[in-house]
């Protein structure tokens, strides 16, 4: 059954390309015919057509209908033409012909439709050619032929291509038939080895030698190949045994690798958690050491205010005079390296706030000069500002960190120049409209820098040289937080120095979208009139009254003696009645009727602010704070701490605290802190408790049983 099948297929494909290709030959032939026999039959039509319109030119040219018409009956001699017409040069029909033999129901136009030759139903053909008299068109010939002998002649052609193509298609089989024979048993033969191999996948089956020439070279390749697929067969099994192997020996190398790794995932998750740790004991570190220092640092800087205040500093001694006014600033200058180093604490933490507000460029610079004027003078500097074009009357920024950034680089240009001066120019580049940028540009005639000492400029606690440091001071922070602040601000910083002839320090910020914004053009009169509207407004919070604290009862509770009296010296002066206690616990027991930690509060408050100090023995601020939230006291809570990390004011404001005061104290803003929430106190009445301070309620008997 496999054979015959095979002799079939086989059969056919020999039969199959010549059968194709007498077919294409005869298609072609009978195309090339039809072309040529249409293309002689519209020769003749064209050329009796000329002969014919150039016999009727005078026939044209005299509008003769008769003579006309006999010239149309001259076309009877050619059978194909069944109808004829001459047509005016404008389209009207001049005489018209009809064979005898023509169709019934043939009607010829009445009106030049077309021009040339063209075919009309595949059986008709039609001409329309000009007819000229010297070059000037006269009139058209119509003729309409029949196209009968044309077709009847093409099928003959057809019918004769026919019988060639069978009868060379029969001769075709005949030959095919006695081919196959020898192509049809070697093809089997290699068909049931093919089939067996697959079945029994049995790759040492063999084909015996029974074909010759080509198909003996078949046979001879096919058990070739199978020699090469047995031999291949041996090799990939040999192959495939040592590929377990590998890969049995990879697996425990995976493994052990694994282990490996998750022994070191596991060292740097400790690596992490120390260094974490060691983060958050620098955080802990720098917030006590704030602390420690602050603290005594109100009472140094505070009694130093008061001893320049107190008496007539014109009959005291020089000497003393200069003593307070060395220790004023050189706790200033503490106090600010203090800050420096929290404020990059932060930075690096990434801690620090900035805040995106109106900012008046005017005032910021105008703040910054009346700060550094006194420096500059007391050198005998110039400290100029000049300014470059209209400025935008308000910006996006922060205005205490553009100030701090502004301070440190002309308190660094003052600092570092002997002679000349130090100029400050301010201008807006618009260069990019939708991020344009204010320019703050610092020049000086100083001792200027090196390449190589401005490599190093804006490193941490780095400075040109070391021998800066033992001749003008300073721990080299200023242009390290400098450099972070002005890139927070949206902006860069960089310098160009030359040594001996002075530095140039540019800044630039982002000042935010200026569209409706108003450009002011910045004047000596406008700076200071904008200085002087910045103080009233400063000033407006606080009382016209010498004691603006008048009649104020306020709690203090400091554990720190030299603190205590200041502060409390402070308000005293202020006009308000203060009460000192040293621990959050005597400071609840103050708002409870009988006195102790588990009365109730008192119906009307005894103190209109508490002044607390976060850290103290027995009871801490934020104890105590919680305890008197949860109780309902509604008094404004000020916290007192030296601790000036961000994360210290909120955890007070979370604690129940109003608002938030970093130690040193500055007497002025106490003063106006206490009297802007003492005219802010919470309304009496119904007290209506937020969540944290429900929370804290249901918590008060626990805290009350572990303070007893």
């Amino acid at each position: 059954m496999r054979g015959t099948t095979i002799r079939r297929r086989l059969m056919l494909l020999a039969c199959l390309p010549p059968a194709a290709a007498l077919v294409l030959i005869a298609c072609g032939a009978v195309v090339y015919q039809y072309s040529s026999m249409r293309a002689t039959q519209v020769q003749s039509l064209e050329s009796l057509a000329r002969l014919v319109a150039a016999n009727s030119r005078g026939v044209m040219a005299f509008e003769d209908v008769a003579a006309g018409e006999e010239l149309l009956a001259t076309l009877q001699q050619e059978p194909a033409i069944v109808g004829a017409a001459l047509f005016c040069p404008d389209g009207r029909p001049l005489a018209e012909y009809l064979s005898l033999s023509a169709p019934a129901g043939l009607l010829l136009p009445k009106s030049i439709e077309f021009t040339g030759a063209r075919s009309s139903r595949v059986v008709n053909l039609e001409l329309m050619h000009p007819i000229r008299d010297d070059g000037v068109l006269t009139g058209y010939l119509y003729v309409h032929a029949r196209l009968t002998r044309f077709w009847t002649g093409l099928l003959d052609f057809v019918k004769i291509i026919g019988c060639l193509s069978l009868a060379a298609l029969g001769l075709v089989a005949l030959l095919a038939h006695r081919l196959q024979r020898g192509i049809t048993v070697p093809i089997v033969a290699l068909t049931d080895a093919a089939g067996r191999i697959t079945n029994e996948h049995d790759f040492s089956i063999r084909v015996g030698d029974q074909a010759d020439a080509e198909l003996g070279r078949l046979q001879g390749a096919f058990n070739c190949l199978l020699e090469h697929v047995e031999r291949s067969e041996r090799e990939l099994q040999e192959s495939h045994n040592r590929l377990e192997q590998r890969v049995a020996e990879r697996t425990s190398q995976l493994s052990q690798e694994i282990e490996r790794r998750a022994e070191t995932q596991v060292e740097l998750e400790q690596a992490c958690d120390a260094a974490e740790a060691a983060s958050r004991a620098k955080s802990e570190f720098l917030a006590n050491m704030s602390h420690e220092i602050r603290t005594p640092m109100t009472a140094i800087l505070g009694f130093a205010d008061l001893l320049m205040e107190d008496g007539d500093l014109l009959k005291a001694p020089p000497k003393r005079v200069e003593a307070i006014r060395t220790i004023q600033r050189n706790g200033e200058h503490l106090l600010a390296i203090i800050n420096d180093i929290l404020d990059l604490s932060k930075v690096e933490s990434g801690k620090m706030t900035f805040e995106r507000i109106a900012t008046s460029p005017l005032q910021v610079v105008g703040d910054v000069l009346s700060l550094m004027q006194v420096r500059a003078t007391a050198k005998n500097l110039s400290l100029d500002v000049e300014w470059e074009g209209p400025l935008p009357e308000s910006i996006q920024s922060d205005p205490t960190r553009l100030r701090q950034v502004l301070v440190n680089l002309v308190g660094n240009a003052i600092k570092f120049t002997e002679s000349g001066g130090v100029t400050l120019s301010v201008g807006l580049d618009a260069s990019d409209a939708e991020n344009p940028l204010l320019r703050f540009v610092v020049r000086d005639t100083g001792i200027g820098m090196t390449q190589q000492q401005l490599d190093s400029i804006f490193a941490e606690f780095a400075q040109a040289d070391t021998s800066m440091t033992r001749r003008f001071g300073g721990t080299g922070l200023g242009l390290a937080i400098s450099r972070r602040f002005t890139e927070m601000l949206g902006g860069k910083i960089s310098v160009i120095s030359t040594p001996n002839e002075g530095s140039t320090f540019t800044v630039t910020v982002a000042t935010g979208a200026l569209e409706g914004v108003r450009m002011v053009v910045p004047t000596q009169e406008l700076l200071v009139a904008t200085a002087v509207e910045a103080d009233l407004a400063g000033d407006e919070a606080s009382s016209t009254s010498a004691q603006p604290l008048a009649g104020c009862r306020v709690l203090v509770a400091e554990d720190g003696f030299d603190n205590q009296r200041l502060i409390s010296l402070i308000l005293q002066r202020a006009g308000a009645t203060v009460t000192l206690v040293d621990n959050g616990r005597k400071a609840v027991e103050q708002f409870t009727v009988d006195g102790t930690l588990e009365g109730a509060l008192a119906p009307v408050p005894p103190f209109d602010l508490l002044l607390l100090d976060m850290q103290m023995p027995e009871m801490d601020g934020y104890t105590a704070a919680g305890i008197l939230r949860a109780l309902g006291n509604r008094v404004p809570v000020v916290a007192l701490t030296a601790h000036a990390l961000q994360s210290e004011r909120e955890k007070c404001l979370a604690a129940g605290c109003d608002d938030y005061m970093t130690k040193p104290v500055d007497r002025v803003a106490l003063v106006k802190c206490v009297a802007l929430w003492i005219r802010q106190g919470r309304p009496g009445g119904t007290v209506v408790l937020s969540e944290y301070e429900r929370q804290q309620k249901r918590n008060l008997r626990g805290v009350k049983k572990s303070r007893a």
